[in-house]
């Protein structure tokens, strides 16, 4: 079934969401968070970039590349630099930093540098990568101890729930989802994607006005 989208409330550049709640920080790095059917709230700090897994762990990057970890009523700083992060669950955690290198950890702020090369990077809950290069390259891990393998297609942002649910937009916008194997361009257009749920049941994107839009069941 393709994406059927609804636009919701609020304004973001960058938006993640799993099958409960979405967060997302706007053009003007705030940061706000909401669960499904409710209004957004603003929450405390300022970031460009956010990501929240399946059990509602959430980090954060900001403008100075620091990293943050929300604790269930503020944020604290971790150790490093980052421009992305992606969060599979509390003990996996991805981050790419502005040389463009990979680096995971087990939700301590103890980084072990991975091979390979990103620009932006996203975790499924079952331990799958998906990440985007600087040459708008696709590539696909199963773990952290799996090798990188490259996918078909061109890509500038990616999102990943598992292993054969996740979607990427490319630089004019379009969004493809992968299925049984192969890319398939979806309808809409955005800037960021997130896929948070199984077999898309949760879905939602900004678009380069910042408004937001979503696709699935839920509120």
């Amino acid at each position: 079934m393709s994406f059927n989208w609804a636009e919701i409330d609020g304004a973001c550049t960058v938006i993640s969401s799993n099958e409960s709640e979405d967060w997302c920080v706007n053009a003007g790095q705030q940061i706000y968070h909401r669960s499904h059917g409710g209004p957004w709230a603003h929450i405390p700090g300022a970031a460009v970039y956010i990501d929240v897994a399946k059990d509602g762990s959430c980090w954060c990057v900001n403008a100075g590349q620091q990293i943050w970890r929300w604790n269930g009523a503020s944020w604290d700083l971790m150790p490093g630099a980052a421009v992305t992060v992606g969060v599979g669950s509390a003990n996996d955690v991805w981050v790419t930093n502005a040389a463009h290198e990979i680096y995971h950890c087990h939700g301590d702020g103890n980084w072990t540098k991975m091979d390979g090369a990103a620009t932006q990077i996203s975790v499924g809950k079952d331990g799958t990568v998906v990440c985007v290069n600087s040459g708008q390259q696709i590539y696909k891990r199963k773990s952290k101890d799996e090798p990188w393998e490259h996918l078909p297609g061109a890509a500038v942002q990616a999102s990943c729930y598992d292993h054969n649910t996740f979607a990427v937009v490319n630089a004019a916008d379009e969004i493809y989802s992968w299925r049984e194997g192969a890319w398939v361009k979806e309808p809409g257009a955005c800037t960021h994607i997130s896929v948070g749920a199984n077999t898309f049941e949760h879905v939602t994107c900004a678009n380069r006005a910042h408004k937001i839009y979503r696709h699935g069941h839920h509120q």
